[in-house]
């Protein structure tokens, strides 16, 4: 449906070519910021303890230490305190729930501190394609990556492509490529840069920038960044073109749908083309359920949960590992803290409901969070489903 790779023009045409070429993936994109507040404990331990036992072996990105000195640098003592807790708890569980990232020659869950990034960094220990010294038929190569599905490979080729071609039409076309094999990575903010390289220099081509804009809102789209999508059609697809316009429409309609105005979608679909290869959408959306945008895990309710029983809040949210890790380790601390004080051990006490609080008060920081990302999720395929009854590539 969109194919921006297939819109390159063969000539010139007066665009402006990039004037400035996307980087080659490196060790940069995924390096770890080290946090402050407790970084002199936690440096000991990365620099002692953890080389003692072999190294880093946690199974999350970042690690659990580099993990706690992002959570001190980013939140408030308390809220990182709880956040450290709720991640050892964590650490290693329900993997199917996070992405994954291929770092440091191992297939890890991305677990970020805060939920303003939750895109995967791409790995720098990506191998090179092959052997090729220069492009060939303006990135043939690179674009047959792409249609077999070897995205990170083919953006790697679509940059070779970049580098070394002396002809407009090829680094244009290159260009494009590029766009469209980062869209197919899960790295939205990786997306977003080679998106701003590649529109700055499509010039006054506005059905080139029409084709990128709503490329940019299906992204948007597949990151759950359902405020953005309207934003971005109104402000880059600009074209007259029938196909354009339905296409415009139905992003739309989903984006409206998605804040669960069901009416104001419908209005958008209604405005599809009869005539046109989605002229089958408004009666799909039709006859989707008018609950189709509702939440399946209520956070509040999670939270509550967790209140009540360690761990169960994460069980609501299809977390059953994490639920019973929490609930294990809540446990432990309640008893530990009841025979210290028991034995009128009042400083081991003490220190136990400290500790202790921490688990509890993060179990239900944390439930809340998997409710939502569950809620986020469930949302995501729904609309997977409803664009894939009118076989829009999503």
């Amino acid at each position: 449906m969109l194919s921006c790779l297939h819109a390159c023009p063969q000539g010139s045409g007066g665009h402006a070519i990039l004037s400035e070429l996307p980087k080659i993936p490196g060790s940069d994109s995924s390096t770890e910021q080290y946090g402050s507040g407790t970084s002199g404990i936690l440096d000991w331990y990365q620099n002692f303890i953890s080389p003692a036992k072999g190294g880093n072996t946690c199974p999350m990105y970042p690690s659990c230490s580099q993990y706690a000195k992002i959570a001190f640098q980013q939140l408030d003592p308390v809220s990182a305190f709880m956040a450290t807790c709720d991640r050892y708890v964590r650490c290693g569980r329900d993997r199917e729930n996070y992405p994954q990232v291929f770092e440091k020659g191992e297939l890890l869950a991305y677990d970020p501190v805060t939920r303003d990034d939750q895109s995967p960094p791409l790995s720098g220990a990506l191998e090179s394609s092959g052997t090729r010294t220069e492009p060939a038929h303006c990135g043939a190569f690179a674009a047959r990556l792409l249609q077999q599905g070897d995205y990170l490979l083919a953006e790697l080729e679509f940059q070779r492509v970049l580098l070394l071609s002396p002809e407009r039409p090829c680094r244009m076309q290159a260009a494009l490529g590029l766009l469209q094999s980062s869209y197919r990575i899960d790295n939205l903010d990786r997306f977003l840069d080679f998106f701003y390289r590649v529109s700055d220099s499509m010039g006054t081509d506005t059905g080139l920038l029409s084709r990128c804009g709503l490329l940019l809102a299906k992204r948007y789209l597949f990151a759950g960044r359902f405020g953005d999508v309207r934003g971005a059609l109104a402000n880059y697809v600009v074209s007259d073109s029938a196909p354009l316009h339905d296409e415009r429409h139905l992003l739309e309609a989903v984006d409206l749908l998605s804040v669960r105005d069901r009416k104001g979608a419908m209005a958008e679909a209604d405005s599809i083309s009869a005539t046109g290869d989605l002229h089958a959408f408004p009666a799909v959306l039709d006859r989707t359920d008018p609950g189709f945008c509702r939440f399946d895990r209520s956070p509040a309710c999670a939270g509550l949960l967790s209140t009540l029983i360690p761990g169960a809040g994460y069980l609501y949210a299809d977390r059953p590992g994490t639920a019973i890790a929490s609930l294990l380790i809540n446990g432990l601390f309640a008893w530990s803290s009841y025979d210290f004080f028991s034995h009128k051990l009042y400083g081991a006490g003490a220190t136990s409901v400290l500790l202790g609080s921490g688990f509890y008060l993060g179990g239900i920081r944390g439930s809340l969070r998997a409710a939502s990302k569950y809620n986020e999720t469930s949302l995501k395929r729904r609309i997977a489903r409803l664009l894939e009854d009118v076989h829009y590539v999503w």
